[in-house]
């Protein structure tokens, strides 16, 4: 039987809103790395869930995150700009998600985690965002760090690994692997087995026949409809998909 997830609800302590990186540590709270409209999108999801943003960082001077006003259902004052990107290493034992839609800086990013000094105890505390909305099986696993949108579904034995990413509407259906950071776009549908690579894009509303695998790196054009395996690296458009 399939259920709505959430997510573990982390309370902050205190009801100070925090203006820099030393303060999240003592108030406790989620900081999302990044402040664009994907970061607009894991805010609002974890806010649903009952979790407590303490923060974001960002390298642009006025990201959109910190310009909105949540609403949902009740308002939610807009999240802190705790400081640029490279304040990831800093995080400790802060809890945190990617919530940057360009993958190559998110891989940058979790490069950077792992060569940090105390590496093992900052990738530790990355933590999954699962829409209220999506319908994830019981007998499914999703790795740390991982987002899962509004409407998703993610079907039986299914595995999205660390970092990854299923976004909205978007549907994989039982047995399919989705490796570290890779992005199954909105809309797009994953048949009965099919393996998505690292750092892997599936474009939005594409089709992935079932068994069919994407290697790492690749890109799936949106709307593709992918009848074979895509090597890793390579760019896949049209119906039937062509390497382009």
């Amino acid at each position: 039987m399939f259920a709505r997830a959430g997510m573990p609800r982390e309370v902050m302590p205190s009801t100070v809103k925090p203006s820099s990186l030393s303060d999240v540590a003592p108030l406790g709270g989620l900081v999302l790395l990044g402040g664009g409209g994907h970061a607009v999108v894991v805010a609002e999801a974890a806010l649903l869930a009952g979790v407590v943003i303490a923060g974001f960082l960002d390298d642009h001077p006025a990201p959109p995150l910190a310009a909105i006003l949540i609403d949902v259902p009740r308002p939610f004052e807009t999240p802190a700009h705790l400081g640029p990107l490279a304040g990831l290493v800093m995080l400790g034992a802060v809890p945190w998600v990617l919530a940057l839609g360009d993958l190559r800086t998110r891989r940058g990013l979790l490069r950077s985690a792992r060569e940090s000094a105390g590496a093992g105890a900052l990738l530790a505390r990355a933590r999954s965002v699962i829409h209220p909305t999506a319908i994830v099986s019981p007998t499914a696993s999703i790795g740390p760090g991982a987002f899962i949108g509004p409407g998703a579904i993610v079907h039986a034995r299914a595995k999205v690994g660390a970092h990854a990413t299923v976004n909205s509407g978007a549907i994989v259906e039982h047995d399919c692997t989705i490796d570290e950071n890779a992005h199954v776009a909105p809309g797009a549908v994953l048949g009965g087995g099919c393996h998505v690579g690292a750092d892997a894009l599936v474009g939005l509303g594409s089709r992935l026949l079932p068994g069919v695998s994407i290697g790492a790196g690749a890109t799936v054009g949106a709307g593709a409809v992918v009848l074979e395996a895509v090597r890793e690296g390579a760019m896949v458009v049209g119906v039937p998909a062509r390497v382009v």
